[in-house]
């Protein structure tokens, strides 16, 4: 029987970010392995311009790169073989799969090599986001649906101009957080139907790229719903326990971060017992794991093994 062997896989969480130079990638530790010269099938999720690639999802949710000169579209369902398995905390990497394909295994093969940044999946799964010059937007999430509440009370530009940079932030927010279901939003002020006309063509403006969600509009009560395809768990699931702190799954990336990191000597991780347990193997050739009773499951100790740091 084939052990697979536990490996890092890249999770690719695509945003409408403002500022190009943010990353668009967190990494997540996944159990399962893509095997080289497999063939899968995989939906084709983002194109990475810098990467020259197409990232898609395979089997049971496994983020893959895919190098390939030809245009592939966002939903797109494609055969993938393996070029290359994934190590450290880089991706798999595939090729375009055709019968007649002879030269797909010449191809030049990418890696991605996005580091771990556990800041930007904390930004992420924050509940409030400043924009429009000091607006809010708070966010809740429910067993029923997910609510955008815009604020605009800290905010010197008039309720218009809010609500229509609220669009684009909500569309951000939704595919950053990869929310799910119901979706309502909240707008400041609206009282007449032409300034609803105008908020549904903007949203439709800032959705048309996410194949997954639906515009419903307004219902009697001013509120805009939407409705969007679950295909994978939203951050909160993947990063969070149902009380809302850092799982096991959190912390080993904020360990693996800070290992990252030039140390003198090995490094010395103290953990509570069933957080040690939960952390991935590879962590033991990385520093000398310590259990200790009296620390909490959220809280951890990286220091030196001679002295502190």
């Amino acid at each position: 029987m084939k052990i697979l062997r536990r490996v890092y896989y890249q999770a690719i969480v695509s945003a409408f970010f403002d500022d190009c130079s943010c990353l668009h990638h967190f990494t997540v530790i996944r159990k399962n392995a893509l095997n080289y010269n497999e063939i899968i099938s995989a939906v084709v999720t983002d194109y990475h311009q810098t990467l020259g690639g197409y990232f898609a999802v395979a089997k049971e949710n496994i983020p893959l790169l895919i190098q390939t000169k030809q245009k592939l579209s966002i939903g797109q369902s494609v055969r993938v073989q393996i070029v290359k398995e994934a190590r450290g905390n880089k991706a798999a990497t595939g090729v375009l799969y055709e019968k007649n394909e002879t030269t797909a295994e010449k191809n030049e093969r990418i890696e991605n090599t996005t580091q771990i940044n556990t800041a930007l999946i904390a930004e992420a799964l924050t509940k409030e986001s400043r924009f429009a010059d000091g607006a809010m937007l708070h966010f809740n999430m429910t067993n029923v649906c997910s609510v955008f509440d815009v604020d605009s009370a800290k905010s010197t530009q008039p309720l218009e101009k809010i609500n229509e940079a609220a669009c684009a932030e909500i569309a951000k927010q939704v595919r950053l957080k990869n929310l799910s279901g119901v979706i309502l939003i909240d707008f400041a002020g609206i009282k007449k139907s032409v300034e609803q006309k105008k908020l549904s063509a903007l949203l439709k403006k800032a959705f048309q790229d996410d194949t997954l969600t639906h515009l419903c509009g307004f219902t009697k009560t001013r509120l805009y719903e939407i409705t969007r395809k679950r295909e994978a768990a939203s951050l909160f699931d993947v990063f969070l326990t149902p009380t809302g702190e850092k799982n096991a799954l959190f912390l080993s990336m904020e360990i693996q971060e800070k290992l990252e990191q030039k140390w003198r000597s090995m490094p010395v991780l103290t953990v509570h017992p069933s957080l040690a347990h939960q952390l991935p193997r590879e962590f033991q050739n990385l520093c000398f794991i310590q259990p200790d009773i009296t620390y909490s499951l959220k809280q951890y100790e990286l220091k030196e093994e001679n002295n502190g740091k």
